[in-house]
């Protein structure tokens, strides 16, 4: 359950997060922004920022997408490659080896400006599963996900992941159905559309009678598009005490 969160936490605060999930979309087309991350200690009066941990710099590319910088030099097995369109959609998304050799690949499909499919490969031809989502208007209602045996893709989805939304076309509830789990997401938002609340009913390893709190997020300060001050509690509901970050962000626009 640990790496669960822990894997959501750090989706949620990825500059990778795709616009049409639950997962934080950067507002108000900034060209780069700062992300400074602070411990945390949760008192009985809220919450005290700590140490110091580290800054992260995003830069958007021209395809439009936040990189995160370094400072060293890269080489194209540090991060993901992608390829674009001239409408700068994503095509295609490899990950290397260090000697160059090809790990996976991911093909991306359109219906105009919609993800229709997606197309997983181990090593470079080998295909080893695909997702084809539903919409609704411009909202992804339902995702199903195919596996693939000796390179032949079954016409059986092995699971389904369904979504609602809400008014303001937040989403609200993720419903996983599969052969081997069951799992339910819900998330909570304030007046401004951001989440506040990560609520969590896992089937494995025992299944959760009720869904159980997992994160919050105590939003401090905004600017006109974006949050800029940020606590975040995380393990809420693990054995262990809870961890707590704050963030600093500021962004150019």
């Amino acid at each position: 359950m640990n790496f669960l969160y822990t894997l959501f936490f750090f989706v949620f605060l990825n500059a990778y997060s795709q616009n049409n999930s639950v997962l934080e979309e950067i507002k108000g087309n900034p060209k780069e922004y700062k992300e400074t991350w602070y411990e945390a200690k949760k008192t009985k009066t809220g919450f005290l920022k700590g140490k110091y941990l580290h800054d992260d710099v995003y830069i958007k590319d021209s395809n439009g997408e936040f990189i995160k910088q370094s400072f060293f030099p890269t080489n194209k097995w540090d991060f993901p490659q992608n390829r674009y369109n001239d409408k700068k959609q994503k095509l295609e998304t490899i990950n290397y080896y260090d000697d160059g050799g090809i790990i996976n690949r991911t093909e991306f499909f359109y219906d105009k400006n919609k993800v229709i499919q997606e197309k997983f490969y181990y090593n470079s031809d080998t295909i080893v599963s695909s997702v084809k989502y539903e919409y609704l208007n411009d909202l992804i209602i339902k995702k199903l996900e195919f596996d693939a045996e000796k390179g032949v893709l079954s016409d059986t989805p092995n699971s389904v992941i369904t979504y609602q939304y809400d008014a303001r076309n937040n989403m609200i509830k993720e419903s996983h159905d599969s052969n081997f789990q069951n799992d339910v997401f819900s998330y909570v938002y304030n007046d401004k559309n951001f989440m506040t609340e990560f609520y969590s009913k896992l089937s494995f390893p025992v299944p959760d009678k009720e869904s159980k709190l997992s994160m919050r997020f105590e939003y401090k300060k905004y600017d006109l598009h974006n949050w800029t001050e940020i606590y975040v509690e995380d393990d809420i509901d693990s054995d262990k005490k809870s961890k707590c970050y704050f963030i600093q962000r500021e962004f150019k626009y």
